[in-house]
């Protein structure tokens, strides 16, 4: 009898034994997929749901896929690591008017698409800019409370989402062009034509994308467009331009624009601030009544968890506007949509 006690507890320890060391196992697995912050360090981020449909295989593949996008891309003469913190320690008072983009998805800096932008060329000494830095208190406003018409809908079907807006913004703009002593701003906003078709719900793509350089990454809810956190020629916007109340200016083909956030533009019922050109939502840097945590962000300047959409709470990736750079979508984590022009 005793000894059948004693078997029956050795039994035991064995069983729990194994379950500690199966434990241990999966949790080494874990940290070797999730824990050296590619992108966010949650497994929630990489986790199966309906609005995102990726499987355990592809989403450890798509991992490794970006993983050696950054190891390929660390001898590139791209702003570095510790440079890039630095500049952020010095943000409230001083910033570096470099932008620090990539080849490649990498956290902290823009993905940029080869080629140039159709913004404004950029300048390099201003009065706010001096010696490489900008002094941000010392940049004006551009006043005035200039209206046009705004023309902005939004409507559904099964699978899409349907967008047309005259790229004018539902509140006020500052007075375009400004004083051609500026050799920025010179160009007046005007009316354009604009359609986006946009999945309703979008998916991840097997490999991001890049974002354009000076040009549209998505469109707000005030019906302007959102454009990607650098100049032409890889210059900090938010550094080298100045906008109006709304943080808003125009560019050479006369588009009103933002390329950082902007206080004007109204929250929707699901606490978005607009659409990226794949679909995913903008949300602002305010999250759950406190800023969002930047480090919680991924390349692409986003992360996944429950938000509400179309009205339902739903698991799914989104992007969020930052008071720091890269500002807005630095890659489309999903496919991006082309925007339709004129008609």
């Amino acid at each position: 009898m005793i000894r059948t006690k004693h078997a029956y507890i050795a039994a035991l320890l064995s069983i729990a034994l194994l379950i500690v060391l199966l434990c241990s196992i999966r949790g080494m697995y874990h940290n070797a997929i999730h824990t050296d912050n590619v992108f966010v360090e949650s497994e929630s981020v990489y986790g199966v749901a309906e609005s995102t449909p990726v499987t355990h295989a592809n989403r450890v593949a798509f991992i490794e896929r970006v993983r050696e996008s950054l190891r390929a891309d660390t001898s590139s003469d791209d702003v570095a690591e510790t440079d890039y913190e630095e500049t952020h320690v010095l943000k409230t008072e001083h910033s570096f008017v470099g932008a620090s983009v990539s080849s490649a998805p990498r956290k902290g800096s823009l993905y940029a698409c080869a080629g140039e932008g159709v913004d404004v060329a950029p300048i390099t000494e201003t009065t706010w800019i001096t010696d490489g830095v900008y002094d941000e208190t010392k940049k004006s406003v551009i006043e005035g409370v200039y209206t046009i018409p705004s023309l902005y809908t939004i409507y559904a079907t099964g699978t899409a989402r349907v967008i047309n807006t005259n790229g004018i913004p539902k509140h006020a703009m500052g007075t375009f062009p400004t004083s051609p002593d500026d050799g920025i701003n010179i160009h007046a906003s005007v009316v354009q034509s604009f359609m986006l078709d946009i999945p309703r719900v979008p998916v991840r793509a097997s490999q991001v994308s890049c974002v354009p350089r000076g040009e549209a990454v998505g469109v707000l809810h005030s019906g302007a467009l959102i454009y990607s956190g650098v100049l032409s020629g890889d210059y900090d916007a938010r550094a080298h331009s100045r906008f109006d109340a709304c943080n808003g200016h125009v560019d050479t083909q006369g588009v009103y624009h933002y390329h950082t956030e902007s206080t004007c533009v109204k929250k929707d019922d699901n606490g978005s601030v607009g659409y990226a050109l794949d679909g995913f939502g903008i949300y602002p840097q305010v999250e759950n009544g406190a800023p969002v945590d930047v480090q919680s962000l991924d390349a692409c300047n986003g992360h996944a968890h429950i938000i509400t959409w179309d009205g339902i709470a739903t698991y799914m990736y989104h992007y969020h506007m930052t008071d720091t750079y890269p500002y807005t979508v630095s890659c489309f984590m999903g496919t991006p949509r082309p925007i339709v022009t004129g008609g």
